[in-house]
């Protein structure tokens, strides 16, 4: 089972990275999920005054409601999940 699993998690990688691909993807994917600088952060940022400004009472609370919602799920996706499956993730292992 968990052989056919990480043979999946192998196909499907290749498959997204080898046959997905195109040139406005290999631009944009590198420009904002670059870490060392601020590209994601800005974007993000910029959208979620945009929920602020333009989205009414119900994006304001959606807004706010992102904010405790995204610690949240990172810290339970980082300590209890990452655990709990116990894998490397298929780019490490190719």
């Amino acid at each position: 089972m968990a052989e056919s699993l990480q043979a999946l998690d192998r196909d499907l990688f290749y498959f997204i990275n080898h046959s997905l691909h195109n040139s406005v993807f290999d631009v944009l994917m590198p420009f904002i999920t670059r870490t060392d600088t601020l590209h994601f952060r800005l974007i993000f940022a910029a959208l979620w005054l945009l929920l602020i400004i333009k989205g009414g009472r119900t994006g304001r609370v959606i807004a706010f409601l992102l904010v405790p919602l995204i610690a949240i799920s990172d810290q339970v996706s980082s300590s209890v999940i990452k655990s709990w499956v116990g894998r490397p993730r298929p780019c490490w292992t190719l």
